[in-house]
C-alpha cells in the first residue's frame, strides 16, 4: 500500500488548536470556515457513500468533499475537469484556412 502523502488537511488537524489559540481573534468567519472545510474534506465528518460491486461484492467508501474554493483537494479535481473541458473545446474549434499572399 502506498505511503500517505502529507496534505494541508493533515497540518490543519495536527496544529489547529495552536493556530486558533494564536490567530482566532483576527480570522474572519470565512477564513475559519475554510479551515474547517479543508480539515474535514473527504472525511467521515462530511459523510459519504458506499459503493458495492455487483459481481464480487467488493465495497468502497467514498467520502464527500467540502467543495470549498480554497481547498487544494477540491480545486485539484476542478482544475483537472477544466483542463479536459478546455482541451475538448480546443479540438472542437475549427480555425479558418488562411493563405498568405499579396492583397490587391
Amino acid at each position: 500500500m502506498p505511503e500517505h502523502r502529507l496534505e494541508l488537511a493533515d497540518v490543519f488537524r495536527t496544529h489547529q488548536d495552536d493556530f486558533l489559540a494564536r490567530w482566532n481573534a483576527v480570522l474572519s468567519r470565512q477564513q475559519r470556515k475554510a479551515l474547517r472545510d479543508i480539515r474535514d474534506c473527504r472525511t467521515s465528518v462530511l459523510g459519504g457513500h458506499l459503493y458495492e460491486c455487483d459481481r464480487c461484492g467488493h465495497r468502497v467508501k467514498v467520502f464527500n468533499s467540502c467543495r470549498n474554493r480554497s481547498c487544494p483537494k477540491c480545486q485539484a479535481t476542478a482544475r483537472a475537469s477544466r483542463r479536459i473541458r478546455h482541451s475538448n473545446l480546443q479540438k472542437a474549434i475549427q480555425y479558418p484556412e488562411t493563405r498568405s499572399g499579396s492583397v490587391q
